[in-house]
């Protein structure tokens, strides 16, 4: 018997590493969108990892709940949600959550272009441009190019994008695009438009389990 009790814990961390992936994040970027169809502002939360770029752990606030999502690097994503007052902790589980695979972009609908950096308050945050050109697309959604800016506060050795995003696959392709964090997102039509803008930047600890045997 008393064999058996020391045999437990390692019996529980086998099934455990089996059922569940783990991630770890080490800093939460708070963003705030602008959504022109609802016509409604929210604030979005990215859970990163300063030395993978291959994950990312996104949370929303809904009416009751908060919704979370894990964003991996092969376009795979588990979704959940989880009462507010539980969020807040050092480690979540997502059971059984809702999984699926995200259709990005094709690199040819959209033209890339870096441009010089840009100088606001005397810093300088790098910029590029995303150009949509599939006129079907443009038409039907009343597409824009859009710009960002870029900061590398944090020393990253990569850009912080959603792991199943276009500009996620433009920096497997080669792409030269610049480290860091987006601090803006806009288009510019008669004045510039807002979509994304950079509130702040924490360094938290964060374990995100994602039960990957549910049936």
């Amino acid at each position: 018997m008393r064999n058996y009790f020391l045999l437990l814990p390692f019996l529980l961390i086998s099934y455990f590493s089996y059922s569940q992936k783990e991630f770890k994040f080490d800093h939460v970027v708070e963003y705030k969108t602008i959504d022109k169809v609802h016509k409604k502002t929210y604030n979005t939360y990215w859970f990163l990892n300063s030395k993978d770029k291959d994950v990312l752990f996104t949370v929303w606030e809904g009416k009751n709940d908060y919704n979370m999502m894990v964003s991996l690097a092969d376009g795979t994503y588990y979704y959940g949600t989880i009462v507010k007052e539980d969020f807040f902790v050092e480690a979540i589980s997502l059971r059984c959550p809702y999984s699926g695979k995200k259709n990005v972009p094709k690199l040819t609908d959209y033209k890339y272009e870096r441009k010089k950096d840009t100088l606001i308050n005397t810093s300088s945050y790098g910029h590029f441009v995303m150009t949509p050109l599939n006129k079907k697309e443009i038409k039907k959604h009343n597409l824009l190019p859009l710009h960002y800016l870029t900061e590398n506060k944090l020393e990253l050795d990569f850009l912080s994008v959603k792991p199943n995003d276009l500009l996620f696959q433009m920096i497997k392709e080669g792409y030269d695009l610049p480290n860091g964090l987006i601090t803006m997102v806009y288009s510019l039509s008669n004045t510039p438009e807002t979509q994304m803008e950079l509130v702040q930047s924490v360094p938290i600890k964060k374990y995100i389990f994602v039960d990957t045997n549910c049936k």
